[in-house]
């Protein structure tokens, strides 16, 4: 009796693993003070000189959508009353030093180009501009990193100014900041992505 062969199962073939395509995500740009009683949102409109100012309405607060991923990464503007398309910063103070100990310090401002050109804020305040600078943390802690010669800097930390509302400053040392130009005048905060449901 003549026994037939088994035939051989081939394996599957392992398929690829399809790639993970990250969701945008749409929110609103929240601030979260060291004092409570300054919470509140970045707002939709800028202010007189292009500046970021801040509210406690929701409803007038900046929105915003990102991809999530490695930063740094440009954050796009929903709803900027002045139809700029990015979310940027000025930084004012280019002879001061950057990093620990130093008073250097940014405008939040808007911006239409990438990491330059048309920006919501007066040329006069002769700092570079720039927009690819932020990230997005776990906790939706929004950190900017500002890049200079090859050595990249933390200039995440707000410095609000407490008497108009209407300025907001990104500082890379807080105490030296408000040292330097008044710390009764200012809270220290950060940013934070509050997404909308």
């Amino acid at each position: 009796m003549i026994l037939s062969a088994i035939p051989t199962l081939k394996p599957a073939e392992a398929t690829p693993a399809q790639t993970q395509i990250p969701k945008e995500r749409t929110g609103r740009l929240k601030v979260v003070a060291d004092n409570p009683s300054y919470n509140g949102y970045v707002s939709c409109t800028l202010a007189s000189n292009g500046a970021g100012q801040f509210n406690a309405q929701q409803n007038q607060a900046m929105q915003i959508k990102y991809t999530p991923g490695p930063g740094p990464f440009r954050i796009n503007l929903l709803n900027c009353a002045t139809g700029y398309k990015w979310l940027g910063a000025s930084l004012l103070d280019k002879t001061s030093k950057l990093g620990p100990g130093g008073t250097a310090y940014a405008y939040l401002t808007a911006m239409n180009d990438s990491n330059y050109g048309s920006i919501a804020c007066p040329a006069n305040w002769g700092g570079p501009v720039r927009a690819i600078m932020w990230s997005i943390g776990p906790d939706d802690t929004i950190s900017a990193t500002w890049d200079v010669g090859g050595t990249t800097y933390d200039i995440g930390t707000v410095a609000a100014h407490t008497s108009t509302r209407a300025t907001m400053f990104l500082a890379t040392d807080y105490t030296a900041f408000a040292n330097a130009y008044g710390s009764s005048s200012y809270t220290k905060a950060r940013l934070v992505f509050e997404p909308i449901n």
